[in-house]
């Protein structure tokens, strides 16, 4: 309750119903602020509205005090990790930026929050060091599918020939589909990935094998997504087959 109704009173302070100069108005927002962190110091959704009203209308170092002393508060919170990060990577500070994804990273080692490293990676530095980030995350005790397929698009989407990109993705779905084999949801993934690239002799092998691996309870969506391929890419014999096999 308490932080629904400090939110109505920012939204509205946000609004600048006075017709405030910048400076007033930055102000006042940041009174607003003073008087919620005395009953909201540890609410991260606090903190980052805050930091990031603060960085939306060009009050960048405002921002990152804010986002600093939240961390200050909660030093391993996702959200103001995240959201510091974002934060340091659109002001050119990519050592810090790098900085605060590993130490989310170190506290919280998902999945997503290595993702988010490799993204981060690609966006800003080597091929090498992204891979190296990818390797590490191969490594962790939370490793899903969705860190290869994220590995896999990002090399896809990064390389300068889209031959050679298809190729290296592929090579990587395949280790995961080693890995996570009764996977449904990295089975479909995959599929719609090699269908992006017109792929369709691997497809068909992958959907193949996928149907004999992935749990019965799963197979559906695999077996709408083979119909939908015959029927627009096979022959009719083709199509009728995947139909009936699929009604049987």
């Amino acid at each position: 309750m308490l932080l629904s109704a400090w939110a109505q009173l920012w939204a509205y302070e946000a609004k600048n119903a006075q017709r405030l100069s910048p400076p007033q108005h930055l102000a006042r927002m940041q009174f607003a602020f003073a008087h919620a962190s005395l009953a909201l110091w540890r609410c991260p959704q606090m903190w980052n509205e805050v930091a990031c009203w603060m960085a939306s209308h060009g009050h960048s170092e405002a921002a990152r005090d804010a986002w600093r002393r939240a961390l200050e508060v909660l030093p391993t919170h996702p959200l103001l990790l995240l959201a510091s990060a974002r934060h340091e990577e659109g002001d050119g500070n990519l050592e810090e930026a790098r900085f605060q994804l590993e130490k989310l990273i170190e506290a919280s080692p998902k999945a997503v929050h290595y993702i988010a490293r490799l993204r981060l990676a690609w966006r800003t530095q080597t091929a090498a060091d992204a891979r190296k980030v990818f390797a590490r995350a191969r490594r962790a005790a939370t490793c899903s599918w969705h860190v290869y397929a994220a590995a896999a698009e990002l090399e896809f989407q990064h390389a300068r020939d889209a031959a050679d990109g298809a190729d290296v993705a592929a090579r990587i779905f395949t280790l995961a589909v080693e890995r996570f084999p009764a996977s449904g949801q990295l089975a479909l993934y995959y599929a719609k990935f090699l269908l992006s690239v017109r792929d369709l002799a691997n497809l068909r092998a992958l959907l193949e094998e996928a149907l004999q691996e992935v749990p019965a309870a799963e197979r559906l969506p695999l077996w709408d997504f083979y119909a939908r391929v015959e029927c627009r890419f096979g022959s009719a014999s083709a199509a009728a087959s995947v139909c009936a096999r699929r009604a049987a």
